[in-house]
């Protein structure tokens, strides 16, 4: 594919931040995300630019986007990525990015949605607490294995 391909393909911004929620690139979802690019967009796994920037505890990106967005947080606060069914407030949970979490559970986050293992935030958050605490010497990483 030559250079003018490449950059015709990206050219679209929900484009442009699919790419870079694919490859965790939070300078270009921001790019993408003040270049117009709709807020719905999602990855291949279903992981939405708040989904990534909590992952990641990117909190400058979590306010940009429940601030900038904050008419039409309802539209996407509580999705779900394809894989585990977790919203961003379980992702936060399960982290520890307690900041995160609560900016999320401030925004209006709903924190009774259950994932695909039935279990809602704070029940994912037990249990990670749980787990850490019989496993001292595992770490976070070992714990997700394969979450994309």
């Amino acid at each position: 594919m030559n250079a003018t391909l490449i950059s015709n393909a990206f050219s679209n911004p929900n484009d442009q931040l699919k790419m870079a929620l694919t490859n965790y690139n939070y300078a270009n979802i921001w790019r993408a995300l003040e270049n117009g690019a709709d807020i719905t967009t999602k990855d291949d796994h279903g992981n939405s630019a708040l989904h990534v920037a909590t992952h990641g505890d990117d909190d400058e990106l979590v306010k940009y986007i429940l601030d900038y967005y904050k008419d039409h947080l309802s539209t996407f606060i509580d999705e779900q990525d394809f894989n585990s069914g977790w919203t961003a407030l379980h992702i936060a949970c399960i982290l520890g990015h307690n900041e995160i979490r609560d900016l999320l559970i401030a925004a209006g986050a709903h924190q009774e949605i259950r994932d695909s293992n039935g279990k809602t935030p704070f029940e994912e958050q037990d249990l990670v607490e749980g787990y850490s605490s019989d496993n001292e010497s595992d770490s976070e990483a070992d714990f997700f294995v394969g979450w994309e």
